[in-house]
């Protein structure tokens, strides 16, 4: 073969090689072009929280999976959450409806993650409800209105469901340091200021599950829960529900309110007096006392 068809067969094969390199080029740019096609946009991607906390095994609360907001209050409510042992208290108190002639004495039973029974003695009557968690069950007579309020306070407004609903994955918005308690800054003011945090969550004690948003308030000076807010939707109509967590005091190294006052529309509805002395914490069992026959 001389040198002039060599040259010429060497272009041809170079030509060759180029259109077979480009045709490729063509057909990975469209086939990457159809994976695209087939992509959800950035924007509808829903990616799974491989940080999100959750209760360990045994329901303690994990401090480290905390907002580091919140790692102050928790510290302050005392280690019950978080020690093994300590998921069970209970505490007596008096529980008085706005209007009624008289207190009525509870036991409350509350474990961690969020069961609770509650014996009320009315008339000489024991009545039992219990919330496990999903379902309410009582021994004597139909649940209303009015127990539903009892329960969603006792159940969603403490300090103990709040950071049992971070580890669970509540939908929590931290709002700010230091707020006061009237918007005109201008205005003079030497009361409590509050750390907020807004969550959102479906509250499943009562017969018509719906979510809610609630404002929980931290004093900023003493890191404890002093009052939780939020709306109530019903029948078109709109309630202002205020709850008060008052005169706190520390039992065994635990920090528990000694009265809880409902609020609605900023009539008081309802004060729960706890009596602080009789508090027990001790540890979780399956013993049955969160199970009745029968049920709502």
């Amino acid at each position: 073969m001389n040198k002039k068809k060599f040259a010429i067969l060497a272009l041809s094969v170079a030509l060759t090689s180029t259109a077979i390199a480009l045709v490729s080029s063509r057909e990975e740019v469209a086939a990457k072009r159809n994976i695209a096609s087939h992509l959800p946009t950035p924007g509808a991607v829903s990616l799974p929280r491989v940080d999100e906390p959750e209760l360990a095994p045994d329901n303690r609360v994990r401090r480290e999976s905390l907002s580091s907001h919140l790692r102050g209050p928790f510290q302050t409510l005392g280690d019950r959450l978080e020690k093994r042992g300590k998921e069970r208290v209970s505490v007596a108190g008096a529980l008085r409806w706005a209007g009624g002639e008289q207190a009525t004495p509870f036991v409350m039973i509350w474990e961690t993650p969020g069961r609770l029974r509650l014996e009320v003695n009315s008339g000489g009557q024991q009545q039992i409800t219990i919330f496990d968690g999903a379902r309410v069950l009582r021994t004597v007579g139909n649940i209303d209105g009015r127990d539903e309020d009892l329960l969603e306070t006792l159940v969603y407004d403490s300090a103990e469901h709040f950071f049992v609903s971070q580890m669970q994955g509540a939908a929590t918005r931290f709002l700010g340091t230091r707020f006061r308690l009237i918007e005109d800054s201008r205005a003079e003011y030497s009361g409590p200021v509050y750390d907020i945090f807004e969550v959102t969550e479906p509250i499943t004690s009562r017969r018509e599950v719906r979510e809610q948003t609630r404002q929980y308030l931290f004093n900023s000076d003493t890191q404890l829960l002093e009052a939780v807010k939020y709306v109530v939707m019903a029948n078109g109509q709109e309630t202002r529900v205020e709850l008060r967590l008052e005169n706190w005091r520390s039992v065994n190294g635990q920090r528990f309110p000694g009265q809880v006052v409902r609020l609605e529309n900023d009539a008081r509805v309802l004060t729960l007096n706890l009596n602080l002395a009789s508090i027990a914490v001790g540890p979780g069992a399956q013993d049955g006392i969160f199970t009745l026959v029968g049920g709502r």
